[in-house]
């Protein structure tokens, strides 16, 4: 397996699939560590959401899913 030498936040992923970030936040929560889903922590306390290039192709399906199926939530804001 091949070192992870990068991660994106969670902003910078909602801005590459063009969604709301903490819409993407919320969703991302089904992600586990082995799937691309990381916590970095900062001298805040709460750390903040970041993705593998894996946890960022898993994420794109994941938005794919819930923007085609109207009956899932949650949805993203219009």
């Amino acid at each position: 397996m091949a070192a992870i030498t990068q991660v994106f936040t969670v902003s910078r992923v909602a801005r590459m699939l063009d969604v709301d970030a903490d819409w993407l936040d919320e969703i991302s929560i089904e992600l586990e560590p082995e799937d691309g889903r990381l916590t970095v922590f900062d001298l805040s306390e709460d750390g903040t959401t970041a993705f593998t290039h894996l946890g960022v192709e898993n994420l794109a399906e994941i938005v794919r899913i819930y923007k085609t199926n109207a009956r899932l939530l949650p949805r993203p804001p219009e």
